[in-house]
């Protein structure tokens, strides 16, 4: 596994895109497999995370072609993964109880 650490920061950019175009990016790339589905909005969070995983060395050698799969030797086909966005804090300072999970895991009650 990679053990490179990469920080992509931009100080102009202070929220993220609206969600209006499900956080599609605002540039046509050539690793993009959704076609046409571009944001009509700048999403420059997508652009930084991309910008992120190729400073990490991930595929290095696909970027900018369609073949690009940065997380392709991590995640192999076939595998169930769950995507955990927010690594930045384990707790939620919202939460008066520091032993409350849901920083953590998003728990559903039936």
């Amino acid at each position: 596994m990679n053990s490179n650490v990469a920080i992509e920061y931009r100080k102009d950019i202070t929220d993220y895109p609206s969600g209006k175009y499900y956080y599609n990016p605002s540039n046509k790339y050539p690793e993009y497999p959704f076609g046409d589905e571009i944001a009509g909005e700048e999403n420059p969070v997508y652009d930084m995370v991309r910008n992120t995983l190729y400073s990490m060395g991930y595929d290095r050698d696909n970027f900018g072609k369609k073949e690009w799969n940065p997380l392709g030797d991590i995640i192999k086909k076939n595998q169930k993964i769950l995507v955990k966005p927010n690594w930045v804090m384990h707790i939620n300072k919202a939460i008066d109880d520091e032993n409350d999970l849901r920083a953590l895991v998003n728990i559903h009650r039936l």
